[in-house]
């Protein structure tokens, strides 16, 4: 309500005006915008918390593709503090590129077009590189954000970081290669009886089969007690005929425990045991060749770049060290039929 006096020439009071206004509406028009307001809290709360306990990292844009949201996991995803609130080109800093490891330039990539362009991304793979120089394999699906009109008013992406899956992937598949690998050895075994070229052939794929590069077979001489290089292939011919004693190096080391041995930058091992299994390499392992209890010899690899040789790698080995054994062991028996034979030629002449 509104009142005022009335008054007369005189400044009298004659009389009063008084308005009244009904405001009910008014009030129950508050009263529902508080409570929207309330819900939209809620609301938002409720949001905030799913974007913030998500598996995946997500981000949110603005129209013109810069980031005004993100949720721990993003911060974690990218190494590095995302760049709020910055023009979409700083976005360069993380890194992101396609899975041959081209540059994804900042306004190619699939939040920024999504922002921009109107694109949406559905589960591309992607790589981000880190500061420390560790590649992160990515599914990549993002989408724009519109308004009611449809008017674009920013982006939202979901990342998430499948490079466990992808490296068992990898494993998967180098191991099915690796398999393979050592069946084309067993043909080679069965086609092929002279030791020597049996030998070579099992370095060789050795090399292959471990992407190494250098590999050394040692042959057990019991009379001396000594391991001999008897095959050696790699950037270093020195190798071949090389003695080792029990112990020595990478190859000793296995001969001594009788299981496979390895050895990476800072491993406590005698000055030139990389040297021993052809290669000066920063990472080298070695595994025992035996026939049941018996001790024939030792196969040894070694690799040049700074990869250590992974547990997979020492598995494989055994896989080609048994296939050695069993080259030996043929081969021997082959020698001897061939040597009963001889004896039983000279003996009917």
């Amino acid at each position: 309500w509104s009142a005022a006096p009335r008054r007369d020439d005189q400044g009298r009071v004659t009389g009063a005006v008084a308005v009244g206004r009904d405001i009910t509406a008014q009030r129950r028009a508050e009263a529902e915008r508080e409570l929207l307001l309330a819900r939209l809290q809620v609301e938002q709360g409720r949001l905030r918390a799913i974007i913030d306990n998500a598996p995946e990292a997500i981000l949110v844009t603005d129209a013109d593709g810069r980031i005004v949201l993100s949720n721990p996991v993003a911060d974690k995803l990218y190494g590095r503090p995302v760049p709020y609130g910055l023009e979409f080109e700083s976005q360069a800093q993380f890194t992101l590129c396609q899975v041959d490891g081209t540059p994804c330039p900042p306004d190619r990539a699939p939040l920024t077009r999504s922002a921009l362009e109107g694109t949406t991304t559905n589960s591309a793979e992607m790589v981000i590189s880190w500061p420390d120089g560790q590649w992160r394999d990515l599914l990549v699906s993002t989408a724009p954000i519109r308004d009611p009109e449809g008017a674009i008013t920013g982006a939202v992406g979901v990342f998430q970081d499948i490079t466990e899956l992808e490296q068992a992937k990898r494993d998967l598949q180098r191991r099915t290669a690796q398999l393979e690998t050592v069946r084309q050895v067993g043909l080679h075994l069965s086609a092929e009886l002279e030791l020597g070229a049996l030998l070579r052939t099992i370095v060789v794929q050795a090399v292959a089969l471990l992407h190494v590069d250098g590999c050394v077979l040692y042959l057990f001489r019991p009379e001396q007690d000594l391991l001999e290089a008897v095959v050696a292939i790699g950037d270093s011919s020195g190798p071949a005929g090389r003695l080792v004693h029990r112990g020595e190096g990478v190859p000793g080391v296995a001969w001594e425990t009788g299981q496979p041995s390895r050895m990476t930058e800072g491993t406590d091992l005698p000055a030139g045991a990389a040297q021993l299994v052809g290669s000066s390499g920063a990472a080298a392992a070695a595994g025992p060749v035996r026939w049941g209890d018996e001790f024939l010899g030792v196969i040894a690899v070694s690799r040049k770049a700074a990869m250590p040789l992974a547990e997979a790698d020492v598995e494989a080995l055994e896989l080609v060290a048994a296939q050695a054994a069993i080259a030996i062991r043929n081969a021997r028996v082959v020698a001897q039929e061939a040597e009963q034979r001889r004896r039983a030629e000279a003996l009917t002449q």
